[in-house]
């Protein structure tokens, strides 16, 4: 009796482990998801704007050269680093996960 009581026991430690397991995934699929949107996004609008700007026959080349140039540079440099960020999580995301029990 004891040792059947025992492997219940376990059994339900197990499942609640894997339950866990399974809604601490799904929160950082979401968080992943909210996150790279809402950094993107903005981002994505600044560079646009600058690209515009640099193509701007109205503004002259020493405000493009000065201004215009670097921050559409700085901008694709952090979008870049932003999504090597996100897919790296993603990748971890998606990595199985042994926990001992």
């Amino acid at each position: 009796f004891f040792f059947q009581a025992e492997d219940g026991i376990r059994d339900a430690q197990e499942s609640r482990g894997l339950g866990d397991v399974y809604k601490r995934q799904e929160y950082k699929t979401l968080l992943m998801g909210v996150v790279s949107h809402d950094v993107r996004s903005p981002l994505n609008a600044v560079i646009g704007m600058m690209s515009i700007a640099k193509g701007d026959s109205n503004i002259p080349r020493e405000v493009k050269e000065e201004y215009i140039e670097p921050t559409l540079n700085a901008g694709q440099l952090m979008l870049h680093l932003i999504n090597d960020i996100i897919a790296v999580s993603y990748t971890h995301l998606t990595l199985p996960t042994i926990y001992s029990v």
